[in-house]
């Protein structure tokens, strides 16, 4: 019998701080969140459990490539003590657990995925001479991958931080 586990998307709330978390847990008939800061479940899946931690990865790595993104063009999230910024909207977060979710079921697709997901890190995917370079479904699966980088805040706001004179 093949272990499952389930991987969910939850909002919380710890010492003052909201963030988005996601997580994993055995499977079990009646699952139960740590409700001690979990404040209400968004997506639930059940997956093998040999998946369950590179799922995470994925959907981690693409949210990091978000922020640093964000990060890089001026926008500032704030950071939360755990988990992911409450600045990024629960339809960007939903989109990308989806994403991963339905990927992980074909391994191929998973591997092209996985593979375009860690170049994105690297550089940007949208640049012409790499879009130009693929073909076929990894250049579908490259715009989707695309798409889910592309959140950006409405407002910049300002960084306290300011490059004193070197001297």
């Amino acid at each position: 019998m093949t272990r499952l586990k389930i991987i969910y998307l939850v909002s919380a709330e710890k010492k003052g701080s909201f963030f988005w978390e996601i997580g994993s847990t055995v499977y079990k008939e009646s699952v139960k969140l740590n409700k001690s800061h979990f404040l209400e479940c968004f997506r639930k899946e059940i997956i093998e459990a040999r998946a369950v931690r590179e799922v995470q990865k994925a959907i981690y790595l693409n949210i990091q490539n978000i922020q640093d993104s964000c990060l890089r063009e001026g926008y500032l999230l704030n950071k939360p003590l755990k988990g992911f910024s409450y600045d990024l909207p629960l339809n960007v977060i939903e989109g990308i657990f989806d994403f991963w979710i339905e990927v992980s079921k074909d391994p191929d697709l998973w591997k092209r995925c996985l593979g375009l997901l860690n170049c994105y890190k690297h550089f940007s995917s949208s640049n012409p001479f790499f879009r130009n370079s693929l073909k076929g479904l990894t250049a579908e699966m490259n715009s989707k991958i695309e798409f889910l980088h592309s959140y950006r805040p409405i407002f910049r706001k300002k960084s306290d931080k300011t490059n004193s004179p070197m001297w």
